[in-house]
């Protein structure tokens, strides 16, 4: 017999159980898996990328100065969460307001407004926590960034940001 054969739920080809071999090495060919593989970069655009980035405590309150994160797809994307995991708050009374800009150097508020990070370890999104000014989503275009600006000192903060985005 040439082709496969099913015995129980185990299909077998040549003698194997095909279980063992379906992997990105296999030497069986794509027409066997029923489907071809897609090679596609447009799928890539369906796949939400994520990006972890150590949050700066400090006494400065210049825009970016918690967090300064420049767009590195040189492409449009589309920003659908950012989370602030504060681990540890600041030991000042601060608050981060964090959103998109051109060129870094200014301070924004379109994803998150006046997010609380100095009076407990919290978990802090643009989804639940945004503020009179934080967007569900923002695009951000090639080279632009997000900036997180804290109202006070954030020294003695510990946590990260969680950025999810699209290719648009």
């Amino acid at each position: 017999m040439i082709g496969p054969r099913q015995v129980g739920n185990i299909l077998y080809r040549w003698g194997i159980d095909v279980r063992t071999i379906l992997s990105e090495k296999s030497p069986v060919p794509d027409f066997w898996y029923g489907y071809p593989k897609v090679k596609s970069t447009a799928l890539d655009q369906l796949v939400p990328r994520k990006v972890k980035v150590a949050l700066t405590a400090g006494a400065s309150t210049d825009p970016g100065a918690t967090l300064k994160w420049q767009n590195p797809e040189g492409a449009r994307i589309i920003i659908t969460r950012l989370i602030l995991d504060i681990t540890t708050e600041a030991t000042g009374v601060a608050t981060v307001d964090a959103g998109t800009d051109d060129d870094g150097a200014d301070s924004s508020d379109n994803l998150i407004d006046g997010g609380d990070v100095g009076s407990a370890a919290v978990v802090l999104d643009n989804l639940e926590n945004g503020g009179d000014n934080g967007k569900m989503k923002q695009a951000l275009d090639s080279g632009e960034y997000i900036t997180i600006t804290p109202s006070a000192t954030t020294a003695g903060m510990v946590g990260n940001a969680l950025i999810e985005y699209y290719l648009a």
